[in-house]
């Protein structure tokens, strides 16, 4: 081999190597909760998305929801920030939970994601397995609903 064809393929090697490293690292994005919602907000703190996703793996795995579904729902509702508020509705945290619910301490992230999947396990049931309607019930319009469930399927799609 000539040196030319030599740096060819070293230089297709090379490339090969790369290219199916980040097919690789994309297809593994959200095959976890902590990588869901890094895959969702690039660029949050690995120890923010570890605590949070284990939070809303425990709460919705135990109560036989998926969680990849939370992290969607999560998202949606507060874009993972634990002291969002909606001032017209009186929602907080996480999870936008309604002040008629009653929970104390609502800002602290474990009693906010367990009240979410609460709350989401019941709308759910009572809407016999329909996530829109289940999302509508929820609080959620028409426009967040199918965001929701768009982002699930993505992260679902993604986790093959």
């Amino acid at each position: 081999m000539t040196d030319k064809q030599l740096m060819v393929t070293a230089l297709l090697v090379f490339l090969a190597a790369l290219i199916g490293g980040i097919i690789i690292d994309r297809a593994y994005a959200a095959t976890t909760t902590a990588d869901a919602i890094m895959e969702l907000k690039p660029g949050i703190s690995d120890e923010w998305a570890d605590e949070l996703g284990e939070l809303i793996d425990d709460e919705f795995t135990d109560r036989g929801l998926d969680p990849i579904f939370g992290v969607a729902l999560c998202f949606t509702e507060s874009g993972f920030d634990p002291k969002a508020r909606n001032k017209s509705s009186g929602c907080a945290g996480l999870f936008q939970i309604h002040p008629v619910h009653k929970i104390p301490d609502i800002y602290d992230p474990a009693v906010n994601v367990a009240a979410g999947a609460r709350i989401w396990h019941g709308y759910l049931e009572r809407n016999d397995g329909d996530r829109y309607k289940a999302l509508k019930r929820y609080g959620q319009g028409s426009k967040s609903a199918k965001n929701t469930i768009r982002l699930y399927n993505e992260l679902k799609d993604e986790s093959k």
